[in-house]
């Protein structure tokens, strides 16, 4: 079982990667709108993983063990899907304003705040959560000030210079603080996301959810998002043009981005939700080295150290127990609402 739960983390964690990576070169390419990217990725996402569902879905989800409990599988599924509705929101604005390797290590933050939530129950982490927090905080925080001179790194809350007013700076300055912005939001709703994903995984059918949730997140977009293009997007040609010439690559991107929910669900099940969800953090590392040679992103050595140190920290956070304490206690939580 142990082998199988590494292979699926592994397959979740490439298909994280191919998915970061082709995306933004597409964005790059200005082929389609954010809305569409929204809009289309979670469309076919949605199809792929019903049509998997149809299949071979029953017997996917049956390789791992589950606690069957309709209850905390709809509340999982409610909670996921409206951190979604943000969480790729943001993920979408944030890859195209930011270069992909840049963006990367933020997605280390994630596990790390769930060390914090363990501090709230009054669960001290461990020695690795620790050290693993302190890393993706050194790792991110060095990562975002890039460039910056060096008397920078040592002002005090230098963090908060990405929620600093925009007004006077040159334009490349500012869309890199909007894309900090983004990304940062999206790190931050991505940690009740994480705990709700390994609920969901637990309590039912996981790829039964995970179609569910796509495709509403598709519907909800399509209908509650603008369509038009925001201010910095500029302008495109028909859709139905670019949709003719280039809807295969929107097809690969949907594709990329269904493996990890297909995967991931029986993952979830057989590890530990920080085990699965820190050695996913690998993805950074495929995001960084596949900027460089698929991209084309000039990537400092500052950059490359940042996301080894990220994902380090992401790692050992996983071996930490409080993530799991974290885990158990919005269960039984969950339980005690319920009455079940």
């Amino acid at each position: 079982m142990e082998g199988l739960a590494l292979l699926c983390a592994a397959l979740g964690t490439a298909g994280i990667g191919a998915w970061e990576i082709y995306r933004k070169r597409v964005l790059n390419e200005r082929l389609f709108t954010e809305y569409e990217h929204r809009v289309f990725q979670h469309l076919i996402a949605g199809i792929i993983c019903f049509a998997f569902f149809l299949t071979v879905g029953r017997e996917w989800d049956a390789l791992a063990p589950q606690t069957f409990n309709i209850p905390m599988w709809s509340i999982a599924l409610i909670v996921t899907t409206l951190c979604n509705v943000v969480i790729q929101f943001a993920n979408v604005r944030s890859s195209r304003l930011l270069d992909a390797s840049f963006r990367a290590p933020i997605s280390a933050v994630a596990p790390g705040l769930v060390v914090f939530g363990a501090l709230l129950i009054g669960e001290w982490p461990g020695h690795y959560g620790i050290i693993g927090i302190a890393l993706v905080i050194v790792a991110v925080y060095t990562s975002a000030r890039e460039g910056a001179p060096w008397k920078e790194y040592f002002m005090p809350l230098a963090f908060w210079l990405a929620f600093r007013s925009t007004k006077n700076l040159p334009e490349t300055e500012k869309k890199r603080m909007r894309g900090l912005r983004w990304a940062y939001g999206g790190a931050l709703i991505a940690t009740p996301a994480l705990i709700s994903d390994g609920l969901l995984a637990r309590h039912g059918d996981m790829i039964l959810g995970v179609t569910i949730e796509i495709l509403a997140l598709a519907l909800i977009y399509a209908v509650f998002t603008s369509k038009a293009p925001s201010h910095d997007e500029g302008e495109f040609a028909p859709l139905r043009d670019r949709l003719r010439l280039h809807k295969w690559k929107m097809v690969l991107i949907g594709t990329f981005y269904a493996i990890p929910f297909i995967a991931l669900g029986v993952a979830f099940r057989l590890a530990p939700i920080a085990y699965v969800g820190s050695l996913k953090r690998l993805a950074i590392l495929i995001v960084v080295f596949g900027a460089v040679w698929y991209l084309r992103e000039k990537v400092s050595m500052l950059r490359i150290v940042c996301a080894i140190g990220a994902t380090i920290g992401a790692i050992l956070i996983g071996f930490d127990p409080s993530p799991a304490v974290v885990q158990d206690s919005a269960d039984a939580y969950l339980r005690t609402i319920i009455g079940r």
